[in-house]
């Protein structure tokens, strides 16, 4: 079973030449009225080929209406093109004819994602825009590995590329980002992309080399085309469980309302404020007692918080806690998980247990934020 992520150590790389598709030419598609246009990016031009193709085949054996519209753009270690779904009953092909063949691409690239999402704009309007990216993931290191050449996307660089579509397209943010890929659910990533989407809809933990229930999502969506945003999230992580939970895989999902996600770093930042050299030990023992992801790198910053409240003695410091662990259950819309971390609030924060931490993390993210809460962290592991 192939996880859907790739190491922080796979992250250093030297960064090859973007190949641009600005000069392909486009597919004239006439404009249908539709309630939600799915925008998915599957970068599959790595080891994830095969169960990312197998989840297109999911989507063609619902396919598009005239309301729900899902547009793909799949890479491939042969090549890259663009769909949009249609049923189909095959289970192994693409049924669909291909709009564009864009030949080889740079998955990895913010410039790859920024075209398609254009052109996916541009050619298949709506009231709603939703953007799936399917692919490995690294949490705040970062989503879409393409082994071809070695790259990958920041969540800076994202940030930046979708405030430029959302201003070059004049959607204003998307209703819904998700992202099937493992350990995207951190509070990092959340912070960064709030102001790109109302929902983001990510797993904290590692994901399963099967992905989202394309198949089963498609089917809920299909059968109610006029959902908001929240249901659209909510029905992503509802269909998600119900295909894991009877399996005894170990799954997680959730859906945050973006729109909380500064309330959650005010409370962290107030957090780290007050935890002073006598709360070491302290958080050292809600780390252990809190439910931890990738190795014990990352912990669940809901359970933490909400620990860290439980051990303190220091009312302010459990008044803190507590504010935090609040502000995580307002921003969280809907959570499944199982069989395990069932407690977890499904909101993950970096906080390597066994080793240092990364001094990418600081340069990879821009809120000061971060600076702070690495500083601690550093203080507290001498």
């Amino acid at each position: 079973m192939l996880p859907r992520c790739f190491l922080f150590t796979l992250l250093l790389v030297v960064h090859l030449p973007v190949r641009s598709i600005s000069g392909l030419p486009t597919v004239s598609v006439p404009p249908r009225p539709a309630t939600w246009t799915v925008l998915l990016y599957m970068a599959a031009d790595n080891d994830l080929e095969k169960p990312i193709l197998a989840d297109y085949n999911e989507l063609e054996r619902v396919g598009s209406s005239q309301q729900v519209q899902f547009v793909v753009q799949m890479d491939r270690e042969s090549g890259a093109g663009r769909w949009i779904v249609e049923q189909d009953d095959h289970r192994k092909e693409i049924g669909a004819s291909i709009l564009m063949d864009l030949g080889k691409i740079d998955s990895g690239s913010v410039g790859t994602l920024e075209a398609f999402l254009v052109w996916g704009i541009e050619h298949y309007p709506a009231k709603h825009y939703a953007l799936i990216i399917a692919g490995h993931g690294a949490s705040w290191g970062g989503v879409a590995w393409d082994s071809s050449t070695g790259s990958y996307m920041k969540i800076v660089d994202l940030s930046d590329m979708l405030h430029r579509v959302a201003g070059n397209t004049g959607i204003g943010a998307f209703d819904v980002i998700a992202f099937d890929a493992c350990l995207m659910g951190g509070i990092e990533v959340a912070e960064e992309l709030s102001d790109n989407t109302n929902v983001m809809v990510a797993s904290a933990q590692m994901v399963d080399y099967a992905g989202l229930n394309y198949e089963g999502f498609a089917q809920a969506i299909l059968g109610q085309p006029d959902a908001d945003g929240e249901t659209f999230g909510g029905l992503l992580v509802q269909t998600f469980g119900d295909y894991y939970a009877p399996s005894g895989t170990s799954y997680m999902l959730v859906a945050l309302d973006t729109a909380k996600i500064a309330g959650v770093i005010t409370a962290l930042d107030d957090l780290i404020a007050v935890l002073d050299p006598a709360q070491y030990e302290i958080v050292g023992d809600a780390y252990n007692r809190s439910f931890a992801y990738m190795a014990d790198y990352y912990a669940d910053l809901g359970h933490l918080a909400e620990n860290v409240a439980d051990l303190s003695d220091d009312e302010t410091v459990s008044g803190a806690a507590l504010a935090l662990a609040q502000a995580i259950d307002e921003a969280v819309l809907q959570r499944v998980s199982g069989p395990v971390g069932v407690d977890a609030s499904g909101l993950s924060i970096y906080f390597p247990h066994y080793t240092d931490m990364q001094p990418e993390y600081v340069a990879f993210l821009r809120n000061p934020v971060w600076g702070r809460w690495a500083a601690w962290v550093g203080e507290m592991k001498k």
